[in-house]
Parts: C-alpha cells; structure tokens; sequence
C-alpha cells in the first residue's frame, strides 16, 4: 500500500509539473519599456510561430518551470510576438530564430540574443547571468561581425576552410554535422559551383557528389501528399522531418534540385 501511495505521489506530482500555468505573456508595446524603468526589470522577448516545433517545446518546458517562472516575475517583463503577425520585429530577429530569445534594458539595448530552444538548466543561467552583470553576456550571442573591406580567401584558409568541410559531411546519408539535417543552400550551391569548375580535375573526392548525395537525401523532405518541402529532419538519415514549410525554403530548394543532372 505504501508503495502504491509513493508512486501515486509522484504521478501527481509529475503531472502538477507538466499543467504549470503559463507564463502572463504581454503583448509588444513600446511603453514596455516605461514600465520596465518603473519596476526596474529587463525585457524578456519571445518570439515564436504557430508552426514552429521547437517554439511549442519550449513554451512546454522551459517557460512552464515554475523556478524559471519565479524567476523571471522576480526581475523581468515577459513578452511573447508571433513572429507571423509583426513583420517589423520578424524580420528584425529573423536571423535568431525560431524561437528568437532576446533581453533588454529599460532603454532598448540588447543584452542577449539566442536561436533556437534553451533548456530549463541552461535558462536559469542565463537569466541569472543577466540579472548578475547584464554586460557580461556578448559572448553568449551567436551575431558575426563582418568586416566590409574583407578581402577574398587566401588560399591556406581556403583550403582549411574545404578541409573542414570534407571532415563534417556526412558519407553515409549526405548533410553536414552531427546533429540536425538542414538542406544549407549557400554550401550546395557552393559545391554545386565547385564541382562544374573542377569537372575535368581527378579529384578524389567530388564536390558535386557530396552535393548530389545530400539532395537526395533531403529528398527524404519532401510531403508526399501537399508537395513542398519540409525544413530539416532531427534524424541523420533524413527520415525525422519537422513539419515546417517556409516559402524561400521552397524556391531555394527548387533551384538547387532542378541543378542536378539527375532530375528524377
């Protein structure tokens, strides 16, 4: 009896868990930042879509934690934007998501700005780390400076630069890394361009099959009901698609398939 009464104890307390109330998102309003001078609090700035998994995920997990939740009620205004209904905002984020993660001051600075989804571990952290010194956090952003009077590559690092991209592809399925497979089109058409320029050099290891290969594997995308393609699959072999269709994903695909001698 009393071994049942423990695992009844921990189902429900598992489930309190998992029905936490969401957070009490507010809506994007430039007086925001009023309030947060008022209240002495940051911005916290969650941009999401209805159809993006890893958005839901997180608004599952890491945003139902109630340490998480305390946390950021203690020194932080929650804003939640879908990124479909504000342009503006979407287009000004897009390159951190979705889901897009950014803080800011009371005066608009940016303090931090993350792709993707953070775990609950890894969130605490970060909101710590903010609350703690908020300009401490620069290296914790994913943005790449250009410099506008770079010059091309010179020739060492390109060839470090292809060396490393020979060490991630994968052999066995196509793609590139060790973890999601993205059909990246700036490196097909790179490869693509590549290997009709080295067409007549006896290169071991072809750069247009590395890119035919991947293409066919990202083949693996594509709906078999409604056509389009899918965004990326979280499995290596291309058969765990997330059912995400962006519209420059599709021309882009198009195009680097329709570059294919093999057009099936």
């Amino acid at each position: 009896m009393r071994r049942l009464l423990t695992v009844f104890l921990l189902l429900v307390a598992g489930a309190a868990h998992a029905d936490a109330p969401s957070l009490s998102w507010q809506k994007w309003d430039p007086a925001l930042f009023d309030r947060a001078a008022r209240e002495d609090k940051y911005i916290l700035l969650h941009m999401a879509a209805v159809w993006c998994h890893w958005c839901h995920v997180m608004e599952r997990t890491t945003y139902r934690d109630p340490a998480i939740q305390q946390r950021i009620a203690e020194k932080f205004i929650a804003v939640r934007v879908d990124q479909d209904a504000d342009p503006a905002l979407s287009y000004r984020y897009e390159n951190w998501g979705w889901p897009a993660t950014i803080m800011l001051d009371k005066d608009g600075n940016e303090i931090f700005k993350r792709r993707g989804y953070i775990p609950p571990d890894l969130f605490a952290k970060l909101l710590t780390a903010v609350i703690d010194d908020p300009s401490a956090l620069p290296s914790y952003t994913l943005g790449v400076a250009v410099d506008p009077n770079a010059v091309a590559l010179s020739d060492p690092r390109r060839a470090r630069t292809e060396a490393l991209l020979k060490q991630s592809y994968d052999t066995a399925h196509g793609g590139f890394g060790d973890t999601h497979r993205f059909v990246h089109g700036d490196t097909l058409e790179w490869l693509l361009e590549r290997g009709r320029a080295l067409q007549r050099n006896a290169e071991p290891a072809s750069w247009r099959a590395m890119a035919a290969r991947t293409l066919a594997g990202a083949r693996r995308l594509i709906d078999p009901v409604w056509g389009g393609m899918y965004q990326y699959s979280d499995k290596l072999d291309w058969s765990g698609p997330h059912y995400e269709k962006l519209l420059n994903i599709q021309r882009r695909h198009a195009g680097l398939l329709a570059g294919l001698p093999d057009r099936r």
